[in-house]
């Protein structure tokens, strides 16, 4: 009896597994772009449309972690943070080497103290994730990188500050290898972080200058997650 009992339980687990894979396959390959199209005429999706974009939304951070860690982190950060006001410090080694592609670094080495600029991908371009440039834009764009001095222990820092929220209107295209790619449409995932499903947050990471200016930096990053109350 026990047994039985047993093999029911994995047996329903494997169904239910299945089952989320099969419609998260076919949300990714039509039902998104149905949704879209409802946005545009200015409808409301479905609970059943919500619920297949959390699940999408789990998948991809699930699974986005070997590929593109620092986009997978922050997307994990949005199902978990609540209304939490905690500093959250990441020291993943995968994630400090994600974020200081050449484009970050060399725009880093661009800031006298004091000063910031803002910096931004073209957001309709292809991500690649054999690319550090694209992976680390898929986790920044756009963001704000400032040099400034801690007033808490007085060093010096560059600082990359981002608002976690996804873009309104945007069709995202991201290349697993060669030509063979997937379409994003990331106001979905806008319409339910409005809806409160997901939630939006600060995210800071913190450099010490003489790691970036250095001829041979070593990447050490502190990642701070600002939780704001809504």
């Amino acid at each position: 009896m026990k047994n039985r009992k047993t093999k029911l339980f994995f047996t329903a687990i494997l169904t239910i597994i299945a089952a989320l894979s099969i419609n998260g396959c076919y949300y990714v390959s039509y039902g998104q772009f149905k949704s879209a199209g409802k946005l545009a005429e200015g409808k409301e999706l479905s609970p059943y449309e919500c619920f297949s974009l959390y699940t999408l939304h789990t998948a991809f951070w699930m699974f986005g972690w070997p590929a593109a860690p620092a986009a997978a982190d922050e997307m994990f950060h949005m199902q978990i943070a609540g209304s939490r006001t905690d500093t959250l410090i990441h020291r993943n080694p995968l994630i400090k080497k994600g974020l200081l592609s050449e484009r970050v670094v060399s725009t880093m080495r661009s800031l006298s103290p004091g000063q910031s600029k803002r910096l931004a991908w073209n957001g309709d371009m292809s991500y690649a994730l054999t690319d550090k440039e694209d992976r680390a834009a898929l986790a920044l764009n756009p963001c704000t990188i400032s040099r400034e001095t801690d007033s808490r222990d007085g060093k010096d820092y560059f600082v990359i500050r981002l608002d976690e929220s996804w873009p309104k209107w945007s069709e995202t295209h991201i290349t697993l290898w060669g030509d063979k790619e997937f379409i994003v449409q990331e106001g979905l995932f806008r319409y339910i972080q409005d809806k409160g499903y997901l939630h939006r947050f600060i995210g800071e990471y913190r450099y010490p200058v003489q790691s970036i200016l250095t001829p041979r930096p070593k990447f050490a990053v502190a990642h701070k997650v600002l939780i704001i109350k809504k």
